[in-house]
């Protein structure tokens, strides 16, 4: 077994200092940790590697099966904010009126339809453009990061993710929550207990009774 803090510094195979945990990636099917990314810094980027490349973690140091060298050609992980273009409005358009009174505005110049009567001073309608956050991973992977808030399977929050406890090929043999507005102390919670992750959150299959008994 494995166990990865957030913070812990990631050492290369030559024995150099390439940055710290920031988060891990697991895939949101099997719920195994597939990735493990590393913040090199304030003049570095986050960069990314496969989790079979962790040979060991002891306190507060994880050591890699790459170089230096190899480190800093690994992925950067990517994510941004995309903001998608807002909906165009056409602008009314006057036409001579039908019968007695003056000009009629129309929204749409095409069919001459919306807004019959209006004023040419109105505001138009006007819809905030939808924002959507995009990383580099796969549609099936979640990052999982310090803070995290694991929930219980009624709705409480148990508390946020500090630690994780790997297994063979990246299985999650059990979490640390640090203590939340649920409980005054932490809880391990076994990996058979997990039932969901996703970006915001560890959902668990046990409710807060069951979550109490696994007291650190």
């Amino acid at each position: 077994m494995v166990r990865i803090a957030y913070g812990q510094h990631v050492i290369s195979s030559d024995g150099h200092d390439v940055g710290t945990v920031s988060g891990l990636v697991a895939d949101a099917g099997n719920k195994r940790i597939t990735r493990l990314a590393f913040d090199q810094g304030f003049f570095g980027d986050e960069r990314m590697v496969a989790i079979s490349a962790v040979t060991a973690a002891d306190g507060d140091r994880l050591t890699l099966d790459v170089s230096k060298e190899t480190a800093s050609l690994l992925p950067i992980y990517d994510q941004k904010e995309r903001v998608f273009k807002p909906r165009v409005i056409e602008p009314p358009i006057i036409l001579p009126p039908g019968g007695v009174g003056g000009p009629v505005m129309y929204e749409s110049a095409t069919t001459g339809t919306g807004w019959p009567g209006g004023n040419i001073m109105d505001t138009a309608p006007f819809d905030p453009p939808p924002v959507e956050v995009v990383s580099n991973l796969e549609d099936f992977e979640v990052r999982l990061e310090k803070g995290t808030d694991v929930v219980a399977s009624d709705g409480q929050k148990v508390g946020t993710l500090d630690e994780i406890d790997l297994g063979d090929r990246g299985e999650i043999d059990g979490i640390v929550a640090r203590a939340g507005f649920l409980f005054a102390h932490d809880v391990r919670i076994p990996g058979s207990e997990i039932a969901e992750l996703d970006d915001k959150r560890v959902l668990l299959g046990v409710n807060r009774n069951t979550a109490e008994q696994h007291r650190v």
